[in-house]
């Protein structure tokens, strides 16, 4: 699922993505009366506008879909453009999402495309923090309520699965968790103190600094005549980058 969230509590139209090579796009349902049928299609069982694709191989984003809905981005978004107000995109980093064309696009339509270091966006992204993670545990139960409920011979399809995308969807993406998510962010309204102060569940490496041969050549012959207290003081010192200097 690929979806966009507005500081404000606006969510723009999501992506559902369906693994397999073919996706049932209606069907014909019973009601009480099990003489009477009618037709079921795969708009009745989503919400207005909601963007639906499928792929070959494990349902997950790749070049093309990410392609698709930023595309339909742009069209949600050219009220914005045209007022010629700033839009900041944060997303993950995943190498799908970095391919030039993608950031051409957005550098073409005015937005500035910020993209986090894949795998973390469950405590840096806003509407991964009070959203999604709401959405998969609610998605989660429903599915599980739902597979207790129904016989075994009878197989859920991508209708049915869109029916319980879309309770949660709806029921999770609400103005409320959305503000709540950019507030504990810090990102509107802004606060500079979440915002770096925030803590990371990934290693960040300093940088090491360079140096010239002589100055490699001195630090050498200074680590030869220490002994082991020395080193050990010096520990705080060399954390930050072994070339570092006092």
């Amino acid at each position: 699922m690929l979806a966009a969230v507005h500081g404000n509590g606006y969510k723009y139209r999501p992506l559902f993505v369906f693994q397999g090579t073919k996706l049932c796009i209606r069907r014909y349902q019973h009601r009480s009366d099990p003489f009477h049928q009618y037709l079921e299609s795969i708009a009745d069982c989503l919400s207005r506008g909601t963007l639906v694709t499928a792929r070959k191989e494990v349902a997950a984003v790749d070049s093309s879909n990410f392609h698709e809905w930023a595309t339909a981005l742009m069209d949600d978004t050219k009220d914005l453009q045209e007022n010629e107000r700033k839009f900041l995109l944060i997303y993950d980093g995943y190498q799908s999402h970095l391919w030039i064309p993608f950031l051409e696009l957005f550098r073409e339509a005015g937005i500035i495309a910020y993209a986090i270091p894949s795998h973390t966006s469950g405590t840096t992204q806003s509407v991964d923090v009070s959203v999604f993670s709401l959405f998969k545990t609610r998605f989660g139960m429903l599915i599980e309520q739902c597979t207790k409920e129904r016989p075994a011979h009878d197989v859920y399809d991508e209708l049915d699965f869109c029916h319980v995308l879309t309770r949660t969807y709806e029921n999770k993406f609400t103005d409320m968790n959305i503000k709540v998510g950019f507030q504990k962010k810090g990102v509107t309204p802004l606060e500079d103190y979440w915002i770096f102060a925030q803590t990371r569940p990934y290693r960040h490496e300093e940088p090491t600094k360079l140096a010239s041969v002589d100055e490699m050549i001195k630090m050498l012959d200074c680590e030869r005549k220490k002994n082991a207290g020395d080193i050990l003081g010096d520990v705080m010192i060399h954390s930050q980058g072994f070339l570092d200097k006092k």
